[in-house]
């Protein structure tokens, strides 16, 4: 059963990071064109991410999937952070 989350795992993983380099790719090609600053795109960009959640989902509002976007994602960081080496040697 391990095997089987393990492979949604992955399959969620490289889907992220090929929406990820898709999205930064749209991200600088707007930059270049508009001339707008990369934190403001970057700003609109997960508004933008969050209104097609929505509009496939169909539920909730913007603001409440950001929302929770940004609690997964912390989640993801700590759970990353307790489990990093952090390379401190204690005597």
């Amino acid at each position: 059963m391990s095997d089987f989350f393990s492979g949604l795992e992955r399959i969620r993983a490289t889907a992220l990071e090929d929406m990820e380099e898709l999205m930064e790719g749209s991200l600088l090609a707007y930059h270049y064109k508009s001339g707008l600053a990369l934190d403001l795109l970057s700003v609109i960009q997960c508004e933008a991410a969050a209104l097609i959640y929505k509009k496939y989902r169909g539920e909730g509002n913007a603001s409440n999937i950001l929302r929770w976007i940004a609690d997964e994602i912390e989640s993801r960081e700590m759970q990353n952070n307790e489990n990093a080496d952090d390379e401190t040697i204690y005597e």
